[in-house]
């Protein structure tokens, strides 16, 4: 008795393939993600779970963004308070000089990738995410 293989069709595969390619991708620049909603609304770590769920349709793990958020805590990218049962994280002055310097021309070949990954992904673009709301605040 073994493991019961399933044949995948061709479009099958590429769906896969194409759903790896999109959660690698994610991940890589998920610091830059999670800084940028923080930056629009302090949050919890599930909440962000759903919101990145609900734009680009990739459930991560807890143990994805918590041990993220951890990092970005230790390096003065944010900040967490109490509040009730949750654990509030939110964007630190270091954390919003990072994020400008992400989302700033110097680095305008990351950020057109990362537009371009967004809109191919969830199509939609960063407009749809608050784009206004940053330039508001930044």
């Amino acid at each position: 008795m073994g493991v019961k293989r399933i044949a995948l069709n061709e479009n099958d595969r590429i769906q896969l393939y194409i759903r790896e390619v999109r959660e690698r991708c994610l991940k890589s620049f998920l610091d830059v993600i999670i800084a940028y909603l923080l930056f629009i609304k302090p949050s919890w770590g599930y909440e962000i779970i759903a919101k990145i769920y609900g734009k680009l349709h990739i459930l991560l793990s807890p143990g994805v963004v918590y041990p993220l958020l951890h990092s970005m805590e230790k390096k003065g990218l944010v900040k967490k308070e109490r509040l009730e049962r949750k654990e509030i994280y939110s964007l630190t002055e270091e954390g919003k000089k990072w994020l400008k310097q992400m989302l700033d021309a110097s680095s305008y070949e990351n950020v057109e990738f990362l537009h371009r990954y967004i809109q191919a992904t969830a199509h939609e673009s960063l407009e749809d995410w608050g784009e206004a709301a940053v330039e508001e605040h930044l």
